[in-house]
């Protein structure tokens, strides 16, 4: 998932530059949706470790696009606070996956 993630970062800009901020948060949807189904429906370990990299990939390149597309939609008064928000809730919620044993 880690080394989907560095992926997923490098290509999400790129991605929702190119594509738009709303599409490009659509279709890492779509893939992350993809990777969890190989991830349930996986018969051996390689198709395991291939879903991890696929929904860590969808994950960061959704996580490079969601605050700029919730900075774009939001009031000017609000904008930064939900830029950041967005941020320190997902590092938040991992952090505590990680200290309740995930």
């Amino acid at each position: 998932m880690v080394v989907g993630s560095l992926t997923g970062a490098l290509c999400g800009g790129i991605q929702s530059g190119k594509f738009g901020r709303k599409k490009s948060l659509m279709f890492d949807n779509v893939v992350f949706l993809v990777g969890i189904l190989i991830l349930c429906l996986a018969p051996n370990f390689y198709l395991i470790l291939l879903a991890r990299f696929i929904t860590g990939h969808s994950t960061a390149s959704a996580l490079v696009a969601a605050p700029i597309y919730a900075s774009e939609i939001s009031q000017p008064q609000t904008r930064k606070i939900i830029g950041s928000f967005y941020l320190m809730s997902y590092t938040s919620g991992f952090a505590l996956s990680f200290i309740l044993g995930e």
